[in-house]
């Protein structure tokens, strides 16, 4: 998904998985027919929340707004099934009820295993790296393994580039002013 405000999520048809399409923040994400992933339920709530923001729709409406984005007939017969339920959740809890229902069992193991081996690889820039980290680091927010901001750092901090690494210790970053400078000082220096 993009960085900015309007994203289209191409199909992905080797792996048979749902894609987001959010071709403006004025309009409902959707997700299409097939398998749900940590990473598409996380692109989805950061679409929708682009467009709660950008439509100012209040906590109160935020599933009623999106109810009907998913186009995966398991997923609408859950929701129709449940629809009285579903409309009285926050969003969180409507997307940890999505989660618990249609995502596989060991998602939270997977992705946590997935953010404890990353390491940025040769060749790839501190700022995939920093995007892919965090991004895995959001798939399990609201779950105990998410790190805040301090044991982030030092996640990061550990399995950037070696060269990378030595660099930043010769300069001011040692200090580290503060999370988001020191990023953005690594993102320079890369």
């Amino acid at each position: 998904m993009s960085s900015n405000n309007t994203s289209n999520s191409n199909v992905n048809a080797d792996s048979g998985e749902a894609v987001i399409s959010h071709m403006h923040p004025s309009k409902v994400p959707t997700v299409s027919l097939g398998t749900l992933t940590a990473k598409i339920i996380a692109d989805f709530t950061h679409a929708c929340k682009n467009y709660f923001t950008y439509k100012g729709i209040t906590e109160a409406d935020q599933v009623k707004m999106i109810i009907a984005a998913f186009q995966d007939l398991s997923i609408t017969y859950h929701i129709k099934s449940n629809e009285e339920a579903l409309l009285t959740m926050s969003f969180k809890d409507f997307v940890d009820n999505i989660c618990k229902n249609f995502l596989k069992d060991n998602w939270v193991c997977k992705a946590c295993r997935d953010h404890d081996n990353f390491r940025q690889q040769p060749g790839t820039s501190f700022h995939e790296f920093l995007i892919g980290i965090t991004h895995c680091n959001l798939l399990l927010q609201n779950m105990p393994s998410f790190l805040n901001e301090p044991r982030m750092w030092v996640l990061i901090d550990n399995n950037i580039d070696m060269d990378l690494n030595a660099w930043a210790e010769e300069e001011w970053l040692q200090d580290k002013p503060d999370f988001k400078k020191w990023c953005e000082a690594l993102d320079t220096l890369d």
